[in-house]
């Protein structure tokens, strides 16, 4: 019952935001602005200026670095805090705008909900190490998010100014695989207990098929270089573990519903096809 609540729960958000976002941008900057054309005239022929080749309608190659900050959800939120994130990616733009690839994360956090050790403790709580010293143990979230295939589609907006074409607001969804884990850190380097094939008893891993759905704003300038993304994400993982929980002597075989939302900055580098410019005389 619990996964069917968790289903409807992604169905609702999935609906309403390709109804805030999704659809009124479609309708509302499909709709190209037509630059100007300036005609210049000889006694023998008139001829017509060809527009500058726009990165609007050229294709090509986006190369994506990108990093961003967030914050976990639903079965997460209970052993996680916010978490970082570094990644990179690649696009292929078309004429129409259409972008298509895969990019991947690397998430990284510092505040971890529960001490996965703690069984170890007995009722004192205090853990020795082989060397009878008290253990000095550290805990971070550590996990991925790759391969995800993405399709999205640039409307470009015309803001009238020296600037390039890749301006306007990116919308796109993906799907791809996964994966969060605690990681303990024995800072004093003999806790025996959870080193080698043991750790796996403790670091509660989890992972699973996602899914992706991003808005955001594309800013760029003449500069090749000079091309930037601020967008927030929103990301749904149905994970399962199958890890052998130590703490409670019993193998993890449920389903859990993991989600993750945040801003996300990217800087792309594009490597665009000019293609030919024709001059029109008549």
């Amino acid at each position: 019952m619990q996964n069917i609540n968790h289903l409807n729960t992604y169905i609702v958000r999935s609906t309403l935001f390709l109804a805030v976002f999704f659809l009124p941008a479609l309708f509302h900057f499909s709709a190209q602005a037509q630059d100007s054309k300036v005609i210049y005239s000889t006694p023998a022929t008139t001829l017509k200026k060809p527009e500058p080749e726009k990165d609007s309608k050229r294709q090509g190659l986006l190369f994506i670095l990108q990093g961003g900050y967030g914050a976990p959800g639903g079965d997460m939120r209970t052993r996680f805090g916010s978490h970082g994130e570094a990644g990179a990616g690649v696009f292929w733009k078309t004429r129409g705008n259409w972008l298509f690839g895969v990019d991947g994360s690397y998430i990284f956090g510092e505040k971890v909900k529960e001490n996965p050790v703690s069984a170890l403790g007995g009722s004192s709580q205090v853990i020795f190490n082989a060397a009878g010293s008290v253990a000095t143990l550290a805990y971070h979230e550590r996990g991925f998010r790759t391969p995800v295939a993405k399709v999205g589609k640039l409307f470009h907006l015309n803001t009238g100014r020296n600037t390039g074409d890749l301006n306007g607001i990116v919308v796109s969804a993906g799907i791809g695989f996964f994966q969060h884990y605690i990681d303990i850190q024995d800072q004093g380097h003999g806790f025996l207990q959870v080193s080698g094939e043991y750790m796996k008893g403790y670091d509660r891993m989890r992972n699973g098929p996602c899914i992706t759905q991003s808005i955001g704003w594309m800013a760029s300038s003449n500069s090749a270089l000079a091309n930037f993304m601020l967008s927030f994400e929103f990301m749904e993982a149905f994970t399962t573990s199958n890890r052998y929980n130590f703490k409670n002597n019993v193998r993890d075989t449920g389903r859990h519903y993991d989600y993750t939302y945040g801003l996300r900055l990217s800087w792309a580098i594009p490597a665009l096809n000019n293609g030919a410019r024709d001059y029109e005389y008549y």
